[in-house]
Parts: structure tokens; sequence; C-alpha cells
């Protein structure tokens, strides 16, 4: 477990937040300035779908690669982040199928990896890294229990901001059940297959976003010109009908088929691979959000937020947790 120890202040109610992505960080920043808060992440990094994977001199944006804002309230939190962990880019985007260029518009982008957002709102709270909370149990306050049966106690809120799957998950393990379950229940997400490739020299490539969309694949990422990179590296994604199709599938079998797939559309020798990898999101993204802003259950001081509540995606994930802080800024 690493556990990354921040300023903490003198304050008597204690807060535990599941999920290190925008969600969980957004609320952590917020309700820091009156409670006690502590992190708990499953990965090694911060980000969430926002996660940034290294490996070598090789940064993979593996997740999203780029968002844009609609509310005014995400502008203004957006402009009001670190310079150094946050710009603007404006992709060349080419349709691998019809051979056509596609309108782009400006997206936001993290610096120097997507987590870099992240990254930016780390603050007066305690960050517990590589720790799955597997169990939680409510009696005169929360107690978690991770993977390796560490226990942590005296939690006076849990708020929960992991994938919504997950979420019901882990509160199938507390009693009694939350009143709100089956509104949890009916948030519907979609899984991904992603490649990274890190290689030796770049292609030569007229794009940075070409969109597939054919029975396998549905896009591929080339990030060398993206602000902030100085590698060459390829990250694909395969379409989601495909994904939930062979989830359970072998590993080896399923980097085979898209990178045959991707063989119609990019040319790789494969001398020039230094470092290839498979990861399968199971959550990649929503299909079908709530209504909800968050969901709350004062009597037992829980709540759930983040991506699926109101819409979909990143802008969503924040304004769910943004919502849901203002309300338990009075009530911790």
């Amino acid at each position: 477990m690493h556990t990354l120890r921040l300023k903490k202040p003198n304050m008597t109610k204690k807060v535990a937040i599941i999920g290190a992505g925008i969600a969980g960080l957004t609320l952590a920043k917020l309700l820091s300035t009156a409670a006690v808060v502590d992190v708990f992440e499953k990965s090694r990094g911060v980000g969430g779908r926002m996660a940034t994977r290294k490996h070598q001199a090789f940064n993979f944006d593996h997740a999203t690669a780029g968002f844009r804002a609609q509310s005014e309230e995400f502008k203004q939190f957006l402009a009001a982040l670190d310079p150094t962990h946050i710009t603007h880019w404006q992709p060349k985007i080419l349709d691998l199928q019809q051979a056509s260029y596609q309108a782009s518009s400006s997206y936001y982008i993290g610096l120097p990896g997507m987590n870099g957002i992240c990254k930016a709102l780390l603050g007066d709270y305690t960050l517990h890294k590589t720790t799955q909370i597997t169990h939680i149990q409510r009696q005169d306050s929360w107690t978690l229990t991770d993977s390796n049966n560490r226990c942590f106690q005296g939690y006076d809120w849990l708020i929960i901001t992991a994938p919504a799957p997950q979420a019901v998950a882990l509160l199938a393990t507390a009693t009694p059940a939350a009143p709100w379950i089956d509104t949890l229940k009916s948030i519907q997400t979609k899984p991904c297959h992603t490649i990274m490739y890190g290689l030796k020299q770049p292609l030569e490539l007229s794009y940075d976003i070409g969109l597939i969309n054919n029975s396998v694949l549905a896009k591929v990422h080339n990030n060398t010109r993206r602000p902030g990179s100085d590698q060459t590296t390829l990250v694909i994604h395969s379409s989601s009908q495909w994904a939930a199709q062979t989830l359970t599938e072998d590993e080896a079998m399923i980097t085979q088929v898209m990178i045959d797939s991707l063989r119609d559309y990019i040319k790789i020798n494969t001398c020039s691979i230094a470092y290839q990898s498979l990861h399968t999101w199971r959550y990649a993204e929503v299909s079908k959000p709530c209504t909800h802003r968050y969901l709350v259950d004062d009597a037992q001081a829980l709540a759930v937020c983040g991506d699926g509540f109101m819409a979909a995606g990143i802008e969503g994930a924040y304004r769910s947790a943004d919502f849901l802080g203002r309300y338990l800024s009075h009530r911790v």
C-alpha cells in the first residue's frame, strides 16, 4: 500500500472517499476544508478514466484522451487549475473508413498526461493508493476493509465514486441496504479493450485521432504531436460491442484480433515496437446515466456520485461531485 500523506486540518469529522478519479478528488478538495478526508484508490495512481499508464520512457493516456466542457461552472473550474497541469488541444481527426478529415474542436487535456488534471486536485487530505476496499460496514461509524484485510475505522461519512457496478457490489457488503440501490443499478456501462504501443520511431501518420468504427475497432490515438509528449505511442480502442462479446476471452486472442484489424489502416513494423500491452476497461463509458445529481442516505451518512449521474463523461462526473460536495459541506 502506498500512502501519500498531506497536511491535515485540525478537524473532528472524518470522511472516507472511495475512488481517486476527478469525482473523488473534487470531493476531497472541497470537504477537506471542513473534515479530515481519506481517499482510497485501488490503482497505483490517480485519475480513474483519466489515468496515465507509464512504462519506462513511455506514457499512455489509455482511457480518456481529452474532453470538452459545456457548462460555465466546469469551464471556470478548469480555468482555475494550475496551467502546468492542463492545456487545450485541437487534434486532426481522420475517418479512416471514409478517408476524410472531420471537423475538430478544442479539447482539454492534462499535462504531461491526462492524470495531470487529477494531480492538480491533490490537497490537504490523505491518499491511500493501491488500496482496494472490498467490504464496508457501519455501526456507530463506518469501517472499511481492504483486499489485504486491513481495516480503516472511525469514518462519519462514506462516499463512493467508483463506477456504478463496482459501487453496487461494494454496497452489497453492508447492511442495511441503501434505499436507492435500484436507482444505482439502473446506470449502465459499456466495456472497451485497449492496446498500448510504444514505438522506437515515429509513424508517418497525418492525423492525431483515427476513427475506424468497424466490427472490432473504434479508434486509434496517435500521441506523437500531443502537447507535452516527446514520445511515439499509439493507443487503440476496440468497439464496445466487440469488447462485451469478448470480455472472458484469452488476452492473446483479443490482442491478435485487434492487431489484425488495425493492419487494414496502419502498417507497423514489429521490429519498431518497444512495448505492447492490453488493458480491458470493464466500465469504459456510461451508456445510460440516471437523472439524479447524486444519491445520499443521511441516516447512514452514505453517498454515491460520479460518472453516470445526470450525464456521462468527465464533466458529468465533476458536476455530480461538485453538487454533492456543496450538499455535504453543511453536514460534515
